[in-house]
């Protein structure tokens, strides 16, 4: 991070919520490029982003 950078709780600048994955989740896995990114905690490293997940949603 940048030395100027003010550190803050993500707490004190978003709401955290979490969430909880569809049953069955077999019907909503996909291979398809427009699905929604699923992000797990192993989706998760020291980095600052997220840039791709293991798994896709498929949209409703």
């Amino acid at each position: 991070m940048e030395k100027n950078w003010t550190y803050k709780k993500i707490g004190d600048v978003c709401v955290v919520e979490r969430g909880g994955s569809p049953r069955p989740i077999s019907k909503f896995i996909t291979e398809d490029d427009n699905g929604i990114n699923w992000i797990k905690n192993g989706d998760t490293d020291d980095s600052v982003y997220i840039t791709k997940t293991k798994k896709l949603y498929q949209r409703a």
